[in-house]
């Protein structure tokens, strides 16, 4: 929303304007004050977004056979943990079919081939 559609909204003018300059009226400046924390608010909420930019963290939950976790995820636990230490795995070793959406898994594997002329997984 631009100043003028607030001002329109508001029915009252928020910045005194001239060919030279612009000014907060009195109303601009109650307004301002009122929401001034909320704007330090909202950017504190941003700042503290971007750490995540900065280095990655939080959980990743995957569910695996045991086939899977023994031979594929077990050995790269000690280098992913060194390179993201703050992302907490939540590994779950299930043999069976698992809705890994519906479950709330990020992730999952299963085995099986991938057919690229279907585009769909074919169990052995």
């Amino acid at each position: 929303m631009t100043l003028r559609a607030l001002e329109q909204r508001l029915d009252v003018r928020l910045l005194q304007r001239t060919t030279r300059s612009v000014s907060l009226t009195d109303a601009g400046t109650a307004l301002l004050a009122q929401i001034a924390p909320a704007f330090s608010s909202i950017a504190a909420a941003v700042d503290g977004v971007n750490a995540f930019r900065e280095r990655p963290r939080g959980t990743v939950r995957l569910n695996l056979p045991l086939l899977a976790a023994q031979m594929i995820l077990a050995p790269r636990l000690g280098p992913f943990h060194a390179a993201y230490p703050d992302i907490v795995l939540e590994v779950a070793i299930n043999d069976g079919l698992v809705d890994i959406v519906r479950e709330g898994y990020d992730a999952g594997m299963r085995p099986g081939l991938f057919c690229a002329t279907c585009s769909t997984t074919h169990t052995a």
